[in-house]
């Protein structure tokens, strides 16, 4: 590179003696410092290589990035699919649960239902009785008033009057537990309702 100008040079100088007029002309001048920048071009150049193994470089490059950015979307989907997978499995944890809780509500329901029937029976056979225990009251009177025997009403009143009030006390007794079974239990704080 150092002796660009020195050929130049000579190359005009030999135009110059050929007979060539203005020789200068058709040569350019070349100073030391467009031989030094041109070295470093040169430099530069057989630093970076051939373009084209740069390119095959790069499109390695390319595919590097290209699999771990695969690999990378891969890893998040599968972390997606599992937590989603893991969701699905405590909602119907959750539901399974709630079914249960629901089959023993129904069950208790059902329960308390039955005895409300029996309770109900209970009652109209407690009817039942205090009416037929009036239709004996009544048969005694009647006879007793053929007979012309002499019965103390107020007796007997007093006897039917009993006889209602602890009919009337179980009923409103065996009502009040129905009631008190029947009614909804407080929830623990936290717990949902249905």
């Amino acid at each position: 590179m150092q002796f660009i100008p020195k050929i130049l040079e000579t190359a005009r100088l030999q135009a110059e003696a050929a007979g060539i007029k203005n020789a200068s002309e058709h040569y350019v001048d070349v100073t030391d410092q467009d031989v030094a920048q041109a070295g470093q071009e040169a430099q530069q150049a057989a630093q970076q290589g051939n373009p084209e193994t740069q390119l095959a470089q790069l499109k390695i490059q390319g595919e590097q990035q290209q699999q771990q950015s695969d690999v990378q979307i891969a890893t998040v989907r599968g972390q997606a699919e599992v937590a989603a997978a893991q969701a699905n499995l405590q909602i119907k944890q959750l539901e399974v649960q709630q079914a249960q809780q629901d089959a023993v509500y129904q069950d208790r329901i059902a329960g308390l239902e039955l005895q409300l029937q029996a309770a109900k029976a209970d009652a109209d056979n407690n009817t039942k009785l205090k009416s037929q225990a009036l239709n004996n009251l009544t048969q005694i009177i009647v006879a007793g008033l053929n007979n012309k025997a002499a019965l103390d009403t107020t007796v007997v009143e007093g006897w039917l009057e009993s006889i209602i009030g602890i009919q009337q006390h179980n009923q409103a007794k065996e009502l009040a537990q129905l009631n008190a079974a029947l009614a909804p239990k407080p929830q623990p704080a936290g717990a949902s309702t249905n």
